[in-house]
């Protein structure tokens, strides 16, 4: 797997102007609100156009103004789990999963699409949620359900905005984990935003500190707790706790190192 992102654009007070290419599988987009983390996103998803950029993801080009091309948000195939999860009230569990599925050229019937849902809550132990009604969810059953949703499309790279945001401390502890397990047992590239440098700890991701709208320092997070760049990049790991001695803030009192 492999991610190549090259994208300018001018974000109300913010200059956006990021170009790393990188072969890791899991990656941490980390930084403090209004760096332009979720912006750069939704580019990568199709949702916001950049004045300039290029995007590879899996050696395929997805977007090159240069070149004039610009595949279409429904086209890109990647999962995509936004802020707050952002269920359809109005379905439960399992029709939320199979909505992509009946959309666009490849579009399956509502009875193929809802087993091909079922295959993928089953994939994530979690058939027991499909006929729920999603304003009865936890905020770990809230987090399966859309990652179910994305992963049901067979995307080429998963997207994750923030998905833990929304949640309690507690409740954050508990889904951060569950989400390493799942991203594991899938083995899909992700690329997924936090301000939360924690998250990238939980998942094994390579991390991209963004400062301003700039990637200011890339790497483990071991590597960037040893040998901060900046004040910037020493100040954002000691507020999460992961600076050497510190520890990393989660429950239990779980060390790097």
């Amino acid at each position: 797997m492999s991610w190549s992102i090259a994208l300018r654009a001018s974000l109300g007070d913010t200059e956006l102007d990021v170009s790393v290419d990188t072969t890791a599988n899991t990656v941490a987009l980390v930084g403090p609100n209004g760096s332009g983390k979720s912006s750069m996103v939704r580019m990568l998803v199709g949702a916001l156009a950049p004045a300039e950029g290029e995007l590879r993801v899996a050696g395929e080009w997805l977007l090159s103004t240069q070149s004039g091309i610009d595949v279409p948000m429904e086209r890109r195939c990647l999962g995509y789990v936004p802020q707050g999860f952002s269920l359809f009230p109005h379905l439960n569990v399992l029709d939320n999963v199979a909505y992509g599925l009946q959309e666009g050229p490849a579009a399956l019937s509502r009875r193929e699409a809802r087993g091909a849902a079922m295959a993928v809550l089953e994939r994530l132990d979690s058939v027991g949620l499909a006929h729920r009604d999603t304003a009865t969810l936890s905020g770990g059953e809230r987090q399966r359900s859309a990652l179910a949703r994305a992963l049901a499309i067979k995307p080429r790279a998963l997207l994750l905005d923030e998905p833990l945001s929304a949640l309690d401390v507690t409740a954050r502890h508990e889904v951060r984990q569950s989400l390493a397990r799942h991203l594991a047992a899938t083995d899909l590239p992700t690329l997924m935003v936090t301000h939360d440098v924690r998250d990238a700890v939980a998942l094994g991701a390579e991390c991209w500190v963004l400062e301003e709208g700039l990637v200011v320092q890339r790497g483990r997070v071991e590597e960037l707790q040893s040998s901060p760049c900046n004040a910037f990049v020493e100040q954002f790991l000691a507020a999460g706790g992961l600076l050497p001695g510190t520890g990393t803030g989660l429950p239990g009192g779980e060390r790097l190192g």
